[in-house]
């Protein structure tokens, strides 16, 4: 399969979501429960955010290293603020990282954050 050229590309929101997944509801059966949000980020709530997503009008943000997807909730906010039209692909692997493996004392959260079963994160898992 070839990738896609450049003009192939989408131009409007939701359009990314659609050529990687085929039209498949990558949501369906995820049960949210809106009483258990867990935030975590690094820096997710930074000014340089906004001023860059004001300035450069992306269409299409790719974040590497979303962890719980602080990051990319505060970019939404901030294109729905300044009225744009784009999307944001998300990509990780969800495992965490060193400090969250390596824990102790205070960051021992970060370790049970991770919900290992089996030795693996269930982060994301759904049954």
């Amino acid at each position: 399969m070839n990738s896609p050229t450049r003009s192939e590309l989408p131009a409007k929101s939701g359009k990314l979501r659609e050529l990687i997944f085929r039209g498949q509801d990558i949501y369906a059966g995820v049960a949210a429960d809106p009483t258990k949000v867990d935030m975590q980020g690094w820096g997710s709530d930074h000014g340089i955010f906004a001023y860059c997503i004001e300035r450069l009008q992306p269409k299409l943000i790719i974040e590497v290293g979303s962890w719980k997807g602080r990051s990319a909730i505060n970019m939404a906010r901030a294109m729905q603020d300044f009225g744009m039209d784009g999307e944001i692909l998300c990509i990780d692997t969800w495992l965490g990282s060193p400090e969250h493996w390596l824990a102790e004392g205070a960051v021992e959260a970060w370790r049970a954050s991770l919900g290992i079963v089996h030795g693996y994160p269930t982060l994301y898992t759904h049954s």
